[in-house]
C-alpha cells in the first residue's frame, strides 16, 4: 500500500569504523568494483569518557508482542536490537554485516542502552559518513542519563464497540530517522528510555487515524509522563455493520452509467479505491479481474473508484477517455491487454478534511475517500447482500476469500 519529521539535536557523538570485505578469489576478474556490505564497529563511553561494558546496541530498538518477530538480541525489559550486539570491556560493539548495504543504515538510528546504569544514546548515521574510499575520524558514542518516558494510546471509539483486539504500532524518530518501534495487539501503555533531545512520536493503525506528537527530553530529566492519546477511529472502522454510504462526488463513470448502491442490494459488492498513479493498485488489478470472472454469476459485483491526484494533476482525469489514455501502457504490460470489466467511478482527489475534530498528518483524497475513511491505496471494502459494510477486503488473503464465499452462499 501506497512521514517527514523535524530535525532534533541529540547530544551523542560517534566514531564509527567501517570495514569492508574483499570479493572472493576468482571474482575480481569478473567485477573488480564489487561493492561489499559494510560492517560497523562503535565504541560506547559514558559522560566521563569511560568505556561502557554490557550495553545493548542495535540498528533501532523494537518492543513487540508479535510472536513471529524473532530478533536474537533482547534485554530483560523485552527490547530487541536488530543486527546488534553487547559492548565488551572496552565498550566496543561490532554490528553484523548488512546484507542490503547502506540502505538500511541511512534510514535508521543506532540505539544503545545500559539497563542497570540507566544510560542511553540515539545516533543518526549521516549518509556522507558511509563511504568506501575514506573512513571517518575515530570517536565514540556517548551514553547519557536516560529519561523514562511513559504514556498510553487508546481508541475509545473502538473499545466502546467491544473491539479491543487491534494492532497498534508506535514509531519514534530522531532527526527524521527511525529509532524506536513499539507494537501491541490492543490499546497499550508504552515505555521508552531516551537521552536528551527532541523526538517525533507517530502511531499507525489500520482502524485509526495516525497522530504525530513532539517529545522533548531535557538533560538530567528522569521521568516524563505523557498525556493519554485517544486515537480517532477511521470512518471505515465505524462503518462496519452499518449501511454503506452512497457513491457521491462522482465526475463520470467508465463501463456504464451511474451506479447506486441501494439498487445493488441482493449482491455482494467489493468497492476498490485505486488510482492510475498507484503501482500496488495496478499490480493488484488482475486479481480483481479473476475474482470478477469467477464469482460474477454467483452474485458478486465489483465497483472501482478511481481517485486522481487532485490539485496536482496537470490534466484532470475527468473522463473515461482520459483514464484510458493513462492506462494504455499498463493495460498492455501488466494486464495482458485486458480492460477493466466492471464499472469504475471517477472522482477528484482534491485534498479535504477527514472530518470535524479529526487531526491527522495527511488529508483525505476527496470527499468520497473521506466519507469511507480510506487511508491508503489500494483499499478494498466488502459489502454484504443487504448493503452493509463488512470491512476491509484483501483478495490475496485466503481468509478474506473464504469470507467472500460465505457471503455469496448466504442468499
Amino acid at each position: 500500500m501506497c512521514f517527514r519529521y523535524q530535525r532534533c539535536i541529540v547530544a551523542s557523538v560517534l566514531v564509527v569504523v567501517f570495514t569492508t570485505f574483499q570479493a572472493a578469489a576468482g571474482e575480481t576478474d569478473r567485477q573488480e568494483t564489487t561493492e561489499a556490505s559494510p560492517r560497523i564497529t562503535i565504541k560506547l563511553v559514558d559522560e566521563e569518557g569511560q568505556p561502557v561494558e554490557g550495553a545493548y546496541a542495535g540498528i533501532t530498538a523494537i518492543h513487540s508482542t508479535a510472536e513471529f518477530l524473532m530478533i536474537p538480541l533482547k534485554d530483560d525489559d523485552g527490547w530487541q536490537y536488530p543486527q546488534g550486539a553487547m559492548s565488551n570491556a572496552e565498550g566496543i560493539v561490532e554490528f553484523e554485516e548488512f546484507p542490503d548495504g547502506t540502505k538500511e543504515l541511512v534510514l535508521n538510528c543506532v540505539v544503545a542502552r545500559h539497563r542497570d546504569r540507566k544510560l542511553a544514546s540515539i545516533w543518526k548515521i549521516e549518509p556522507e559518513k558511509i563511504g568506501r574510499s575514506k573512513l571517518p575520524d575515530t570517536s565514540s558514542i556517548v551514553l547519557h542519563p536516560a529519561c523514562r518516558v511513559t504514556g498510553e494510546i487508546t481508541c475509545s471509539d473502538l473499545t466502546s464497540r467491544s473491539r479491543e483486539t487491534w494492532w497498534l504500532d508506535i514509531q519514534l524518530t530522531s532527526a527524521g530517522n527511525r529509532a524506536i518501534e513499539f507494537s501491541s495487539f490492543r490499546p497499550a501503555s508504552f515505555e521508552f528510555f531516551l537521552p536528551p533531545g527532541e523526538y517525533v512520536l507517530q502511531s499507525h493503525n489500520q482502524s485509526c487515524h495516525a497522530i504525530k506528537r513532539t517529545i522533548s527530553v531535557e538533560r538530567l530529566q528522569k521521568d516524563l509522563a505523557l498525556e493519554t492519546i485517544d486515537l480517532p477511529a477511521t470512518k471505515l472502522a465505524l462503518l462496519e455493520g452499518m449501511p454503506a454510504p452512497d457513491l457521491t462526488d462522482v465526475i463520470c463513470w467508465k463501463n456504464g452509467t451511474r451506479v447506486e448502491l441501494s439498487r445493488l442490494k441482493g449482491k455482494v459488492v467489493v468497492l476498490d479505491f485505486w488510482g492510475y498513479w498507484c503501482q500496488p493498485c495496478l499490480r493488484e488489478m488482475p486479481e480483481l479481474f479473476n475474482l470478477y470472472d469467477k464469482y460474477q454469476d454467483e452474485g458478486l459485483e465489483i465497483i472501482g473508484i478511481h481517485v486522481d491526484t487532485g490539485e496536482f494533476e496537470e490534466t484532470p482525469v475527468d473522463s473515461f477517455q482520459e483514464l484510458d489514455n493513462r492506462l494504455k501502457h499498463v493495460r498492455n504490460t501488466l494486464w495482458g491487454g485486458r480492460d477493466i470489466p466492471f464499472p469504475v467511478a471517477l472522482v477528484s482527489g482534491k485534498r479535504t478534511s477527514f472530518g470535524v475534530g479529526i487531526e491527522t498528518p495527511d488529508q483525505a483524497r476527496g470527499e468520497l475517500v473521506a466519507k469511507y475513511g480510506v487511508l491508503g491505496f489500494p483499499t478494498l471494502i466488502l459489502l454484504d447482500r443487504n448493503g452493509m459494510v463488512v470491512g476491509p477486503f484483501h483478495p490475496g488473503k485466503p481468509e478474506d476469500i473464504q469470507r467472500l464465499q460465505k457471503l455469496l452462499k448466504d442468499k
